[in-house]
């Protein structure tokens, strides 16, 4: 992935981060637990939780990746002004 792809990846945290909080809301209401379920029975907010663990571990490794393979960029932060 190209560095460009970067912001996205973090704009889809967000997404992802408040698609888990709801689902954590209505797992608590419900007194679900974060759990798999058999492939026959209907998921719920719990089984939901439970599949977004292993989905967030691959995205947090593939911008861990990228972050090491992209090189830093020297003066891309503005520097504090020096004395007075």
């Amino acid at each position: 992935m190209a560095a460009k792809d970067s912001p996205q990846k973090i704009n889809s945290l967000y997404v992802f981060d408040n698609i888990a909080r709801a689902a954590r809301s209505a797992a608590k209401k419900n007194n679900q637990s974060i759990k798999e379920l058999a492939p026959d029975k209907p998921g719920n907010a719990g089984s939901l939780l439970f599949k977004m663990q292993g989905i967030l571990d691959s995205i947090i490794q593939d911008m861990v990746s990228l972050a090491t393979q992209e090189p830093m960029v020297r003066g891309s932060l503005p520097l504090p002004k020096r004395g007075l």
